[in-house]
């Protein structure tokens, strides 16, 4: 269901005049990452990957930001906000996720 949620934000922000589009993403983007968690934990080979509210967002926007480029525009034209490439490399970047990701009560005992 995600990826329609996505595609939908994407169209009424293309094609409807929304009046503050920081706001209705920031009110919406939760709704759209029901499917990130599990993909991100498959692809990685991770079950017990978490990620931060931040990461999650900025994974978000990184989705959405692939139908802006196929539609030939920017998420500046909207005033939505920037992708923060520093996050997003962290998200994809198995290594350190590995490193942060060990069970401390395993460890302990």
């Amino acid at each position: 269901m995600s990826p329609q949620l996505r595609q939908l934000f994407v169209s009424i922000i293309l094609f409807c005049e929304v009046a503050d589009s920081v706001i209705f993403f920031l009110k919406l983007w939760r709704l759209m990452h029901d499917d990130t968690l599990h993909y991100l934990r498959s692809i990685y080979k991770m079950p017990n990957l978490r990620l931060s509210n931040a990461e999650l967002q900025n994974y978000i926007l990184y989705e959405l930001e692939l139908p802006f480029n196929a539609a030939a525009t920017s998420f500046e034209k909207y005033n939505l906000p920037v992708l923060d490439g520093y996050l997003l490399s962290e998200v994809r970047n198995k290594l350190l996720r590995e490193e942060f990701n060990y069970d401390v009560t395993e460890l302990t005992s």
